[in-house]
């Protein structure tokens, strides 16, 4: 019976069923690769935020975002990662380290395997889960360092919204001169 399920997917774009696949039926994932372009947003003269997708600039990415998250998917994530990585020159890769290996572990595994550097966790203080916490809430969340840390920084997360995490990572992280944050979606909150 698993061998079937195994077997029988459908696409998260689109919903059509059909056999094997990797992530995406064929005709998605053409219009998905079409769409990916490395954007950039300065935050500071510290901090650079690159991203692939704008949440708000098309709806029918969400099943697409929501289909990665909880780790699923580590090939597909791989590919996004390979197709437009920029380095991170040596620096650790963080990564928000929760109660499993899930999607922010698997984008800091692609990026360590794509361009060599160290995937390290930084432990999330609070277990309360951050989607359900009020702006105020999300700013005050903490991180603990599972590793020395580093003057310069690579930060990794599947979403940025109000980059409430990635600032606290890098208070955690002793505010380093170059923090360099990459995330698949920026989902500006409005």
């Amino acid at each position: 019976m698993q061998e079937w399920f195994d077997y029988i997917r459908h696409c998260p774009r689109c919903g059509k069923g059909w056999g094997k696949f990797h992530w995406l039926c064929p005709d998605c994932e053409v219009w998905l690769y079409r769409r990916l372009k490395i954007k950039a947003r300065v935050i500071s003269s510290a901090i650079t935020h690159f991203y692939l997708f704008d949440w708000h600039a098309d709806d029918t990415l969400k099943p697409v975002v929501h289909s990665l998250k909880g780790g699923g998917h580590p090939r597909a994530v791989k590919e996004l990662v390979y197709f437009c990585c920029p380095s991170s020159g040596g620096a650790p890769i963080y990564y928000p380290q929760g109660q499993k290996k899930d999607h922010a572990w698997n984008i800091a595994k692609a990026f360590s395997e794509i361009d060599g550097g160290e995937p390290v966790g930084l432990e999330i203080l609070s277990q309360r889960k951050q989607s359900l916490l009020a702006r105020r809430a999300r700013q005050a969340r903490r991180f603990r360092p599972l590793k020395k840390r580093s003057r310069t920084a690579f930060f990794v997360d599947d979403i940025v919204t109000t980059g409430a995490t990635f600032q606290a990572a890098y208070r955690a992280l002793g505010q380093p001169g170059k923090m360099t944050v990459w995330s698949l979606f920026y989902r500006n909150p409005l």
